[in-house]
């Protein structure tokens, strides 16, 4: 399954080099590989496919850790945006200006739990793709 995976999917995507300044990706210019591809392909085939359970279970822990720490970004930037929002209802010397501070730090907390909420999404979407090339990055066999 990892093997398929990272044939059919990762390496389509992976750009290469084919001369000075330009760059290809196989999916598009299949006639002029790079020198490095057979390379990757030989590093491809030496990934075992019986172990795919323990493979399976580092890409969930991977992702488990990877939305801890989303939550746990979110959960701080709200708490230290709130602590900052009643620190500065005491010392702004008018309303309106208590009010442009208020909702541009609501503004600013709103965009960054969607961004928050997209790398979420999309960590979820690809979580194999991503992991299986943390994984193969950290062993060595990029």
């Amino acid at each position: 399954m990892a093997r398929i995976l990272l044939k059919k999917i990762l390496i389509p995507l992976i750009p290469l080099t084919n001369g000075p300044g330009l760059t290809c990706c196989p999916s598009l210019c299949p006639e002029r590989p790079a020198p490095f591809v057979g390379r990757i392909m030989m590093n491809l085939t030496s990934i075992p496919t019986t172990g795919a359970g323990p493979l399976k279970q580092k890409i969930q822990r991977l992702f488990i850790n990877d939305c801890a720490a989303i939550a746990i970004s979110m959960v701080s930037l709200w708490a230290m945006v709130i602590f900052s929002m009643t620190a500065v209802r005491g010392i702004a010397p008018s309303r309106m200006v208590e009010a442009l501070i208020v909702s541009s730090a609501l503004l600013i907390c709103l965009f960054a739990t969607a961004s928050l909420a997209a790398v979420f999404i999309h960590i979820r979407r690809n979580r194999e793709a991503i992991y299986t090339q943390d994984i193969l990055a950290s062993s060595g066999q990029e």
